[in-house]
């Protein structure tokens, strides 16, 4: 529901979910949209809302034999003054970056909980 408010509040497209799968291109999440994915790799979301038009890329690495590394580019537009302001807010403050390491701490949680049930939990492997 946050997510959902904040894209309304924004104008963000998509403004809200279309119900695929978040791994399938096409899904659709409030202010994402899934525009990539190379299985294993890289998994790639867009979208836009009245300051911006953003792109949010996920790389995977395969660290030694059991890990992977998780990397975020992001890359965005800020287009006209109103663009350029919101820019300097979203930069200065800092809440991209503390947005983007939320993120990520958010994904590494659910991966280690996913592999602990897994380890617990053998049999149900495909």
């Amino acid at each position: 529901w946050l997510l959902r408010g904040w894209a309304a509040l924004w104008r963000a497209e998509p403004a809200d979910s279309n119900g695929l799968a978040a791994h399938v291109l096409g899904a659709e999440r409030a202010g994402f949209a899934v525009c990539e994915v190379v299985r294993q790799t890289t998994y790639a979301l867009a979208g836009r809302h009245r300051f911006a038009r953003y792109q949010l890329v996920f790389t995977l690495g395969r660290i030694g034999v059991a890990g992977t590394r998780l990397g975020a580019e992001t890359f965005a537009e800020f287009p006209g003054s109103a663009g350029r302001a919101y820019q300097a807010m979203l930069i200065r403050t800092g809440a991209h970056a503390a947005t983007v390491r939320y993120l990520l701490w958010r994904v590494r949680r659910r991966a280690e909980a996913a592999a602990a049930a897994a380890a617990r939990h053998p049999e149900s492997r495909s």
